[in-house]
C-alpha cells in the first residue's frame, strides 16, 4: 500500500526510504544510490507532488516519462536531470525496472542558479564522471561529515554538467516558434496560474494575442488556454492533496470568484469535483 505523500519533504522521504549503506537519509539532505523509488512502487502515476529541495537523478536503467512544470521529459539510461527547488512533479510512466540514484539539494551558491529543470544525455566520460560525484558523497556520509562539504561537492556537479551543456536531440535546431512556447511556458510557471488572460502573456512576449494563440496551438497542439488551465488544475490539486485548506479557501486561492465556479471548472478538467479528488 502506498504511504500518503504530503509533499516531497526530506521528512517524508525518511519515511519512504531504507536507511542502508546505499540510501542516506540524513536531517538536511537525503542521497539514494540504489532505489526504484521513483516509479510506481511509491508514487501515483498523474499525481502530482511537489519538490520542496531541489532534485539531481541520474537513469540507471530503464525509462520513465516525468512532466516537471508542465513540461514532459523522456528519460532514458544515461540522462541526467536536475529540479529546482519546489518544482512540481508529476510521474507519467515507467518501466519496471526503473532504477535511479538521485539527491536532494538546496542553498547552493551557484554562478548560475536552479531556477528551471536541466536535461542532460550523458555518456562515455561524462555519465561515469557524473556517477563519482555521486560515489564521493555515498563514502563521505558513512562518516562524520558537514553540510558545507556536501554543499561544494554539489556545487561542483551541478557546474560541471552545465560545461557539458543541455541534451538537444541531434540535428534539432529550435524554431522561432518553439522558442517563443518554451518563454510562454515558462512565464506561465512564473506566474503560478495567477495570471489568465492570454493579452497579459503576449505584452510580456511582445508579440499579438494572436500570434501567441497560433504558435502555441502549432508547437503543442492545445491552446493557450488549455494551458493556463492546466496550471490552474495543477495547483488545485497540490492544494486539496496537499494542504488543510477547505475547499472553498482553495477556491478564494486560486482566485475564483466563488467555490461553485471552482467546482464546475474542476469538475470539466477532470470528470471528478473536488471533494471526490481529496478523498481518493
Amino acid at each position: 500500500m502506498k504511504p500518503k505523500i504530503d509533499a516531497l519533504t526530506i521528512p517524508i522521504l525518511r519515511r519512504m526510504f531504507r536507511i542502508t549503506e546505499a540510501n542516506h537519509i540524513g536531517e538536511d539532505f537525503v542521497l539514494a544510490m540504489d532505489n526504484h523509488a521513483l516509479g510506481r512502487d511509491w508514487f501515483s502515476l498523474h499525481q502530482p507532488y511537489l519538490l520542496a529541495e531541489g532534485v539531481i537523478l541520474r537513469i540507471m536503467e530503464g525509462l520513465a516519462v516525468y512532466t516537471v512544470n508542465l513540461t514532459r521529459y523522456e528519460l532514458h539510461t544515461g540522462d541526467v536531470l536536475v529540479f529546482p527547488e519546489n518544482a512540481v512533479l508529476t510521474i507519467d510512466w515507467v518501466t519496471d525496472d526503473l532504477h535511479v540514484q538521485f539527491m536532494t539539494f538546496h542553498g547552493l551558491s551557484l554562478e548560475h542558479p536552479v531556477r528551471e529543470t536541466r536535461r542532460y544525455g550523458l555518456s562515455g566520460d561524462d555519465w561515469e564522471r557524473t556517477g563519482g560525484y555521486f560515489n564521493l558523497l555515498a563514502n563521505l556520509v558513512r562518516r562524520d561529515f558537514s553540510m558545507e562539504t556536501v554543499r561544494h561537492i554539489q556545487e561542483a556537479l551541478v557546474t560541471d554538467l552545465d560545461q557539458i551543456g543541455d541534451l538537444t536531440p541531434e540535428g534539432w535546431i529550435p524554431t522561432r516558434q518553439d522558442e517563443v512556447f518554451d518563454r510562454f511556458i515558462a512565464l506561465l510557471n512564473e506566474s503560478d496560474g495567477t495570471e489568465r488572460s492570454v493579452p497579459w502573456f503576449a505584452e510580456r512576449l511582445f508579440i499579438t494575442p494572436n500570434r501567441l494563440s497560433n504558435i502555441v496551438k502549432e508547437v503543442s497542439g492545445l491552446t493557450v488556454m488549455q494551458w493556463i488551465n492546466r496550471k490552474v488544475i495543477q495547483n488545485a490539486k497540490i492544494l486539496l492533496r496537499h494542504s488543510d485548506l477547505r475547499i472553498y479557501e482553495v477556491s478564494d486561492k486560486l482566485g475564483f470568484a466563488n467555490p461553485s465556479f471552482f467546482s464546475k471548472f474542476f469538475r470539466r478538467e477532470t470528470g471528478m469535483t473536488p471533494a471526490s479528488f481529496r478523498q481518493s
